[in-house]
């Protein structure tokens, strides 16, 4: 497209990405805590997206993707979550996404990454759908509301906002549930809770916050959000006949005396977690969970096998 010219993402070009996302969604996000956000443990995989720039070299639009290494079915793979798709308002109509993500997916297999998977919402999932994504799933959104005492729904509980800050950081860690054994997610005994996880390298957790609550053979990673809210990014039983009833009762309670109104979990259609999820947790279909294989000798069956909860989400 001669009206535009396409730059990769660095920390030179950084404040264009952060202009673009300003006016998208109506908020700056700190630089540092982006600078953090596109890391990643191979250091030519960081900023892995385009920026579009326009005749007057004004930054129009932007794709992205996040590198993440999982282990599936036994092999080590290097896979891209999609993330961070955005348009100004003026450029939108132009085919922008789709050059700027086909740029990206074409680098990115140069580069090693086997296929990209993504959870797009209402608005980019026609887009996704032209790029000839696989659609075979759905996210599944899992809720617990809590009824709690009104005075403590008033106690200030920290906003999250889409990139973290150094203090909501501070608010994550540190944290005492009643009933649990509370761990930071860098501390040794969450290391060893976390490498039961057998899909995520540790170095998956480094920029990630949170913290993990341990009760018996149940070990749940959780995190802060906003509206009073209580994420679970995922959950680790050290026994498969372990029973979950109890620890979400407990986590209930104690969520009642904290002051968080609601108990949050996403996670695939086929993921087996889902059968531990019962009354009175409200259940229903959320978006849709996508790929695109890039290298279609790895995966002959058109299939990664790819299953996901809340935790793998680039904003968890």
């Amino acid at each position: 497209m001669s009206d535009y010219r396409f730059k990769r993402l660095s920390e030179k070009n950084l404040n264009d990405y952060i202009l673009i996302f300003k006016e998208v969604f109506g908020e700056s996000p700190d630089r540092n805590s982006v600078i953090e956000k596109f890391d990643s443990p191979l250091g030519y995989l960081k900023y892995f997206g385009f920026i579009a720039y326009d005749l007057k070299n004004n930054p129009a639009a932007y794709y992205g993707i996040f590198p993440v290494q999982y282990n599936i079915n036994g092999r080590d793979v290097w896979c891209a979550q999609s993330g961070s798709t955005m348009t100004r308002a003026s450029h939108r109509g132009k085919g922008l996404f789709s050059l700027l993500a086909k740029e990206t997916y074409r680098v990115a297999e140069a580069e090693g990454i086997e296929f990209v998977f993504g959870i797009p919402n209402e608005f980019s999932y026609p887009g996704f759908c032209s790029l000839k994504w696989t659609f075979s799933k759905r996210m599944v959104a899992l809720v617990l509301p809590v009824i709690t005492f009104k005075w403590l729904s008033r106690t200030k509980i920290n906003e999250s906002f889409y990139f973290p800050t150094e203090q909501i950081k501070k608010i994550n860690q540190n944290q005492r549930f009643s009933f649990f054994k509370t761990y930071e997610l860098d501390s040794t005994e969450a290391q060893k809770y976390l490498s039961q996880l057998p899909m995520r390298p540790l170095s998956f957790y480094d920029s990630k916050l949170g913290f993990l609550l341990v009760r018996k053979n149940i070990c749940l990673w959780v995190k802060r959000t906003s509206q009073h809210n209580l994420a679970i990014g995922d959950v680790i039983k050290s026994a498969e006949t372990e029973s979950m009833f109890t620890s979400y009762v407990m986590l209930y309670i104690a969520c009642m005396l904290k002051g968080f109104k609601q108990i949050r979990f996403y996670c695939t259609d086929d993921h087996p977690i889902l059968s531990d999820f019962k009354l009175p947790w409200l259940k229903k279909l959320s978006l849709n969970f996508g790929f695109l294989i890039l290298k279609d000798k790895s995966y002959p069956q058109k299939d990664p096998g790819l299953r996901i909860t809340y935790g793998d989400y680039d904003t968890f």
